[in-house]
Order: structure tokens, then C-alpha cells, then sequence
């Protein structure tokens, strides 16, 4: 009996052994993977106007350096810190001794003419008198000479008279621009030639926009710009593109239409270009590779195709790369795709 105990309980474990292989010898029948369901839309051919969105600040104007065309004495016609329109009279400069130069100068060159005159008129005789034999070669050429230093001279009178002139032409001292007058020269001062009477501080601003230089390469000078910020929005025209940058980006000055207070942070609009390209929407384009892709289904199959997005247009984008208007590119449950994977078209 003891021996029959023993021999079921050394068999049980062997019994259990058979069993489960068995049941792990059981074949796996594999259950059908359903195709993912997509709709799809024909791209359209378009066009669109790519807009640069760049930071922009409001900056004051450069301050002006106003300089005398004249020399003298100085007297100022305004007072510090005060706004002057554009013309406005600054102040004089004056020489006392400048009219009894134009004066004396005009009076030599006078008599100067009289004696160029009788020079002349020597020297023709002396001409005449050569060819009667009367006097020889010696005597055209002295009379010759002193018509030259004549006229020499009076080419020096005339220089400096006209020197003279256009100095109290500039005595006027006039304000290029509207603006507010931050330095000016004492009364009494003596200015020379080119000094700086005064310091103009411009009354309009310009907005210094931070382009990359991709694009700052197509910006022409007069382009518009579009300005967005909590005070509204207004136009400017581009007046320069520096050749320096800033964080590897090109400054960009333009003048705005109005008038924006200093410091005003701004949104930039540039119109670039048109650019063609294919309208789909944005649900079409998924992320492959950290790139932008889309799946055009051909016989039942998704196949990728990566795009360039050249204009997001909220729920719908314009690409570019080769596509044609006949393609059916996955547009609902495109991110559930992957190249070579069989999709069920909805109808």
C-alpha cells in the first residue's frame, strides 16, 4: 500500500508536465489588423503673400549736429530745449568787417575791369605797331604779360569776392528739421566755418526691427511695414538696413506714419514675396523625422512625402515640393499613419 502512495505521488508531477506542454502546443491563430480609415483631399493649386513677423522698438530720432555756413559772432534767435519746426531761424552769424570786404573787393574788381580793358587795348596796338615794324617782339610780349597778370588778378578778386558773398549768404542759421533744440552755442561766441551751433533732437521717431538675414537680403529701401502693438496699428517705410546685426540679426530702420512713444515694443509685419505652393489642411501635415510630411495614399497604401510649409493660415497651410492637383493626401487620421501602411478610404 505505502508503495502504491509513493508511486501516484511521484507520477502527479510528471502528469501536470504533459499537460501544459500540451496546452502550450495549442497553435495561435492571429487575429486580422483592421486598416487605419482616412479621408483624403486633392491639393489646390495657389498662391500666397508670405509675411515676416519680426520684434521691433520705438527709438528716438538721432540727434542732428547744426552747423554754421558762415563765420562770426554768434547770436542765437531761440532758447534751450525749445521746439523749432523745420526752418525755423536758429540764430545769425555776423561779421562787421564782412561788408567792408564785399565792398572794398567789389571796388577793385571794378577798377580792376577798367585796367584789363586798357591792357587789351595796348596790346592790340602793339600788335599793329609789330606789323608796321615799329617795335619789335619784345614789346607784344611785355604788353602780352601784363594783360595776363590782369586778368589773373582779377580772377583772385572775383574768387574772393564770392567767398565773401556766400559767407553772408549762410549768416542765417535755419533749423533742418521739426525738433527740440538741446545744445546751442553762447551768444557772442565766434563760430568759424562748419562749427556747431546747435543740437537738434528730431521730433518724429523710427522703429529699429530685427530681421534675419535671409530675408533682410530681399528689403528694399521706401517697403512698407505693417506696426502692431497696445497703442494700435500704423504703416512705416523701411529708410535703411544697417550692415550691423544684433543676436545674428540685421537692424532695420523704419520711419512710421504717426508718432509712437519711445521704447514701444512692436509686432512687424514685412510683406516678402508671393510664393506658389499647394493649399491642404493643416490636419494633413504631420511630423516625420523633425520634419513636415504628409501621406498621399496610392492603391489603398500611405506612402510619405515630406513638404516644406511656406504660410500657416490657421486650418490651412500652403506647401511646397512636388505634388500633383490628381494626389489624395491623408487629411483626417493622418498622424495615426506611417509610410507603407494599408488604409481604408472613407467614402
Amino acid at each position: 500500500m505505502n508503495k502504491l502512495v509513493l508511486l501516484l505521488a511521484l507520477s502527479l508531477p510528471l502528469l501536470a508536465f504533459f499537460e501544459e506542454d500540451e496546452a502550450q502546443s495549442v497553435l495561435q491563430v492571429p487575429q486580422k489588423v483592421r486598416p487605419v480609415t482616412v479621408t483624403t483631399v486633392a491639393p489646390e493649386k495657389s498662391s500666397a503673400l508670405v509675411t515676416l513677423k519680426v520684434h521691433a522698438q520705438v527709438e528716438g530720432g538721432v540727434a542732428l549736429s547744426i552747423a554754421v555756413r558762415s563765420e562770426g559772432e554768434f547770436v542765437p534767435a531761440v532758447s534751450l530745449n525749445r521746439f523749432v519746426q523745420s526752418g525755423a531761424v536758429i540764430g545769425h552769424v555776423s561779421d562787421p568787417m564782412r561788408t567792408l570786404k564785399i565792398q572794398g573787393l567789389q571796388t577793385q574788381l571794378n577798377l580792376l575791369d577798367e585796367q584789363t580793358q586798357l591792357a587789351k587795348a595796348q596790346r592790340k596796338r602793339t600788335e599793329e605797331m609789330l606789323r608796321m615794324g615799329i617795335v619789335s617782339e619784345d614789346a607784344l610780349i611785355a604788353a602780352s604779360t601784363a594783360l595776363r597778370q590782369k586778368e589773373l588778378e582779377r580772377t583772385r578778386l572775383h574768387n574772393a569776392l564770392s567767398q565773401q558773398q556766400l559767407l553772408r549768404k549762410g549768416e542765417t542759421v535755419r533749423s533742418p528739421e521739426a525738433g527740440y533744440i538741446t545744445a546751442l552755442a553762447p551768444s557772442g561766441s565766434y563760430l568759424a566755418y562748419g562749427a556747431q551751433a546747435a543740437t537738434l533732437n528730431p521730433a518724429h521717431t523710427m522703429v529699429r526691427m530685427y530681421v534675419p538675414p535671409l530675408y533682410a537680403a530681399h528689403l528694399k529701401l521706401g517697403q512698407k511695414v505693417k506696426l502692431k502693438s497696445g497703442f494700435g496699428e500704423t504703416n512705416a517705410t523701411v529708410t535703411a538696413v544697417l550692415p550691423q546685426s544684433s543676436a545674428d540679426l540685421i537692424d532695420v530702420i523704419a520711419q512710421p506714419k504717426s508718432a509712437l512713444p519711445v521704447g514701444t515694443l512692436l509686432e512687424a509685419r514685412i510683406a516678402m514675396k508671393n510664393i506658389e505652393g499647394w493649399i491642404l489642411p493643416k490636419s494633413a501635415i504631420v511630423l516625420e523625422q523633425n520634419r513636415p510630411a504628409l501621406f498621399v495614399i496610392e492603391n489603398g497604401v500611405a506612402r510619405l512625402h515630406f513638404v516644406t510649409v511656406q504660410k500657416d493660415m490657421l486650418d490651412r497651410v500652403l506647401v511646397s515640393d512636388h505634388l500633383n492637383p490628381d494626389d489624395a493626401v491623408a487629411s483626417q487620421n493622418a498622424y495615426m499613419l506611417h509610410d507603407g501602411v494599408h488604409v481604408e478610404v472613407a467614402p
